[in-house]
């Protein structure tokens, strides 16, 4: 981990691939930039809520699976802040067949595998981690 990987970071938006917390343009959307990039922390994740419902919205999801959306990504972002570094990234991808969700966190790892991610695909929430 580089040293700027260790400081702490404003939560709100950033340019997608810049920084620490995951940098780089990820795995989300075959190459596409993410259309949401939000570093969060404990104080910033009800205005994240906000952003990823309308991420869902703008997708098209039916009103329950927003909430479904939201409520999957809310409980990793919640997770990340309690057992990582006290603030992670949120990087949400539209495939153009489902919402790819990426949470990642500068906190210490368990495994040297992926991060944490949620994808809702054709209505259904599937969180799910690399971590074994």
């Amino acid at each position: 981990m580089t040293d700027d990987a260790r400081r702490p970071h404003a939560p709100g938006r950033r340019s997608p691939g810049s920084g620490p917390l995951g940098a780089g343009a990820g795995t989300g959307g075959g190459g596409e930039p993410p259309v949401l990039d939000e570093v969060f922390d404990n104080d910033s994740l009800y205005a994240l809520r906000a952003a990823v419902a309308a991420h869902g919205s703008q997708a098209g999801l039916a009103d329950g699976r927003v909430g479904d959306l939201v409520l999957a990504v809310h409980e990793l972002a919640a997770n990340a802040v309690r057992h990582g570094a006290g603030l992670g990234r949120v990087r949400i991808w539209n495939t153009g067949e489902a919402l790819r969700c990426e949470v990642t966190d500068d906190g210490p790892r368990r495994t040297a595998l992926g991060p944490e991610r949620a994808t809702v695909r054709r209505g259904t929430v599937i969180p799910a981690t690399d971590c074994g």
